[in-house]
């Protein structure tokens, strides 16, 4: 599987498997999590305005039909020897890998100005909104700080 968060280094076939499974796990998180947005809508049907059940509704059903999608493709894989080889080795491409993280950079690049971006915009307009996007970009930038110098340390 391809995207900013598959990449990792596995040697052989053998390691490739061990970490499908520990993927397995997660997924079945995800659909977990799925199960318990459309119980939140369930159970606080009345209080909510329409667009907020609307939204609950699409959430948990794309988490639980997301989720049930990546673990059959997951156990079938599994199941395939040949298939395993040729996602390991996608996975493990260096090339593959600067790509993802050259567009991770981008994305990043553009969210935070989007976020600046309606930070000011909110601010202009005497809402609160800013102050959660003011959050979340200092937010991110200390944990950027913390995770490089723990990293940095680390190798």
């Amino acid at each position: 599987m391809i995207g900013p968060f598959c990449y990792k280094n596995l040697s052989n076939d053998e390691e490739y498997k061990n970490h499908l499974k520990k993927r397995i796990k997660i997924y079945i998180l995800i659909i977990i999590c799925g199960l318990v947005t459309l119980l939140c809508l369930w159970m606080s049907l009345h209080s909510l305005a329409e667009y907020a059940k609307g939204f609950l509704a699409g959430v948990g059903t794309g988490l639980i039909v997301g989720g049930i999608v990546l673990l059959f493709k997951s156990y079938r894989l599994l199941k395939n020897n040949q298939k395993i080889r040729e996602e390991r080795i996608k996975i493990s491409d260096e090339r593959n890998r600067m790509i993802s993280d050259q567009a991770s950079k981008i994305a990043l690049i553009g969210l935070i100005i989007e976020m600046y971006v309606i930070a000011i915009v909110s601010l202009l307009d005497n809402s609160n909104i800013y102050r959660i996007c003011t959050l979340f970009i200092t937010s991110f930038l200390f944990l950027y700080i913390i995770a490089f110098r723990f990293y940095s340390r680390k190798y």
